[in-house]
């Protein structure tokens, strides 16, 4: 995994958390069964996507792994726009895990080997699940 392409994601994750909070900060009056079904549909694409970072392995290639981990950030992005109509305790527990997702991913230097990097990232998605399980429970997804 090369460093340039983890300082990009690590970038665009924490970018995300800007982004985050100026939607929190304008986003539009939306019902909170409607808020709720978003983030429902939107903790489905992040546990989907976190089971392809813990199926990382020894032998999955860097593309693999960096696929994966696009795919997470990509997800939890996702997650975090859908969570601005929440209330904040839900929104914090989200970005309470995501950032723990960006230390990990920018902890990854070049001269990691791919198990070490994914044991990294897979590591840090606990957490994510743990927040994912309050927030559906929260929001009662079914």
């Amino acid at each position: 995994m090369s460093t340039s392409r983890t300082t990009r994601t690590a970038v665009a994750l924490v970018g995300s958390l800007a982004l985050a909070a100026s939607l929190a900060a304008c986003s539009d009056t939306v019902s909170q069964e409607d808020a709720e079904a978003a983030v429902c549909d939107s903790i489905t694409q992040v546990r989907s996507a976190a089971a392809e970072v813990a199926a990382l392995n020894p032998t999955s290639t860097v593309d693999e792994a960096q696929s994966a981990i696009d795919g997470l950030t990509t997800a939890v992005e996702g997650l975090r726009s859908s969570a601005a109509d929440l209330d904040s305790a839900d929104t914090a527990a989200i970005e309470s895990a995501a950032d723990e997702i960006g230390d990990a991913v920018s902890d990854v230097s070049g001269s990691d080997s791919l198990g070490e990097a994914a044991t990294s990232v897979q590591g840090s998605t606990s957490s994510l699940d743990t927040a994912l399980t309050e927030i559906s429970n929260g929001v009662q997804c079914e």
